[in-house]
This record gives C-alpha cells, sequence and structure tokens, in this order.
C-alpha cells in the first residue's frame, strides 16, 4: 500500500500526541450527557459488553502467547489478569 502522507504529515503522526494527566478517566461531556440519557439497565449492559470484550481480548493475547495450553489453562489466567493485572 503506498504511503500517501507528506513530510509534514509524516512529523505530526510520528509526535506523541501530549498527556493531560487532568483528564485521565475523566469521561468527556458529551459522553455524560448520552450516559445520563440511559438507563441502569442500559448502562449496565454497556459495562457489560466492555467487560466481555475485554475478557476476549486477554483471551486472545494468552492464547498468542501460549499456544498449548488447554481451554482451562487460558480461563485461569484470564480470570488471574482481570482480577491481578498482568504481570
Amino acid at each position: 500500500m503506498p504511503n500517501h502522507t507528506t513530510p509534514d504529515q509524516a512529523e505530526i503522526i510520528a509526535e506523541p500526541l501530549p498527556i493531560d494527566y487532568r483528564r485521565i478517566e475523566v469521561v468527556d461531556p458529551q459522553m455524560a450527557e448520552i450516559l445520563r440519557g440511559k438507563t441502569v439497565t442500559q448502562r449496565l449492559a454497556i459495562v457489560q459488553s466492555a467487560h466481555v470484550a475485554a475478557q476476549r481480548l486477554v483471551a486472545m493475547g494468552v492464547k498468542l502467547q501460549h499456544p498449548d495450553w488447554s481451554a482451562g489453562e487460558v480461563s485461569r489466567e484470564v480470570a488471574m489478569r482481570m482480577l491481578n493485572g498482568a504481570n
């Protein structure tokens, strides 16, 4: 696939974005407004969906790291990482 960026664009893309530590873990005002319009059940469904997606992502990573592991071993490792974080 050809690279269609100009040198100026490449420099902009290569520079890391600044991190505003005051905004970490802060919900965007527009997202907060959307979430306020949801019912408790709808918000819980969103959280559940995100949790399931995270589990699947972690499981894929574990399977890549340990292709020889059984499904049970993968499940246990996913549970450990989800509960305690990966080392």
